[in-house]
């Protein structure tokens, strides 16, 4: 995937929250997507929208940074809240490398950059996860995220995990040492309902750039998910119900195969056994005869038919 380098200072992510990480990820990855379109190209922003989107993105990270957190740091934190902040951190990094670790043969780069966008990667770079991010990043990832496809998805384990650091977090973290709700975080909220307004209108936009309109797969490119028409949604039913019966069916056949090969296995066992079987009959039959002439020897001790010492005697 193409990546747009952003400079990342310190305060690019101070305090902010679930909602508008995710708006920032989506408005960057429009601004990207629209930018490097050629200028006839009918997805093109019309300019108006176009500015829009580059006065409401801007804002909202300036008054993301603007949101002093009332938390103390790290290491004065109890060591409960800091091994989930670390547990957390660790966790994202998972999520994040998981995505990056899909194969292009199985998710297109356009995708790809939406599923971090639906994340929270920003640019679907990883930047600098400071405590703030890295909770407002844990709880997008919490989300159900019905829009994108389950195997794009965090691992379902990694989301539990996930859940119980918050859980626990939310528990040890006391309410005076959360984040405190102060004009910043107001003006903040402002900007993001307004750049929440734009990604809605961004929504409509690529809706109308298509005969397909809520359907248009120009929707997926900009990482809205397109509406699947019920037919649509029958035949991906149909087509999974059919793709189940081919496994089965499949199965069966290597079963089959493997019930053949191991009767097989058994039936060349059973006649080596046999073939055994006999051969030690033979051998017993061998020795018992053998055994009856030595004993006879030494019984009558009649000269040429045995030695008395237990050996065969070679005389007609």
């Amino acid at each position: 995937m193409k990546e747009t380098q952003h400079n990342i200072k310190s305060a690019s992510f101070a305090m902010p929250t679930a909602d508008s990480l995710t708006v920032t990820a989506h408005l960057t990855l429009i601004q990207n997507l629209d930018r490097n379109l050629p200028a006839e190209d009918r997805r093109r922003l019309p300019d108006w929208l176009r500015d829009q989107l580059d006065a409401d993105l801007p804002a909202l990270e300036q008054s993301d940074a603007l949101v002093s957190s009332s938390e103390m740091d790290r290491t004065e934190k109890s060591s409960l809240v800091a091994t989930q902040l670390e547990r957390m951190e660790q966790l994202v990094r998972d999520g994040y490398k998981g995505i990056g670790a899909i194969r292009t043969t199985v998710i297109g780069e356009v995708e790809r950059a939406a599923v971090f966008a639906s994340y929270g990667w920003t640019g679907g770079l990883l930047g600098r996860l400071t405590d703030d991010r890295v909770l407002a990043l844990a709880r997008i990832g919490c989300r159900k995220h019905e829009d994108i496809a389950p195997a794009f998805r965090y691992a379902p384990e990694l989301v539990t995990d996930l859940n119980a650091a918050l859980e626990i977090y939310d528990r040890s973290v006391p309410a005076s040492r959360r984040p405190a709700a102060g004009s910043p975080a107001q003006k903040r909220n402002a900007k993001l309902k307004a750049a929440t307004e734009t990604l809605s209108q961004l929504r409509y936009w690529y809706c109308c750039t298509s005969r397909q309109t809520i359907s248009s797969p120009d929707l997926l490119q900009a990482g809205f998910q397109p509406r699947r028409k019920p037919r649509t949604a029958k035949a991906v039913e149909a087509a999974s119900k059919r793709q189940e019966e081919r496994r089965v069916e499949r199965e069966r056949k290597r079963l089959e195969r493997l019930e053949e090969k191991t009767q097989r296995s058994l039936n060349r066992l059973a006649q080596e056994t046999e073939r055994l079987r006999a051969q030690a009959d033979e051998t017993r039959s061998e020795l018992t005869a053998l055994g009856g002439g030595v004993a006879r020897d030494e019984k009558t001790g009649t000269p040429g038919t045995g030695t008395g010492t237990g050996e065969i005697s070679l005389s007609a």
